[in-house]
């Protein structure tokens, strides 16, 4: 990875980067080092159906109940 900025104002400092190396060369730029732990992402696909069935059966059944009162019309 190679970050590098410009700053044109008078007192600027011109171009500065990181690592301060050719930008020609990709050799030369630095490395970030990234870890071997799993970050989760969100629920697996199990968890959604099984909270999807939770969620239609419930809706279901106060559904039936709401239908049945005998002060509806």
């Amino acid at each position: 990875m190679r970050v590098a900025i410009y700053d044109a104002h008078d007192d600027g400092f011109g171009l500065q980067a990181w690592p301060p190396t050719s930008a020609d060369i990709p050799n030369d730029w630095g490395l970030i080092g990234i870890g071997a732990e799993w970050i989760p992402e969100g629920l697996s696909f199990a968890t959604v159906a099984a909270l999807t069935s939770v969620t239609v059966v419930a809706g279901s059944i106060y559904l039936k109940k709401r239908q049945k009162s005998p002060f509806r019309r």
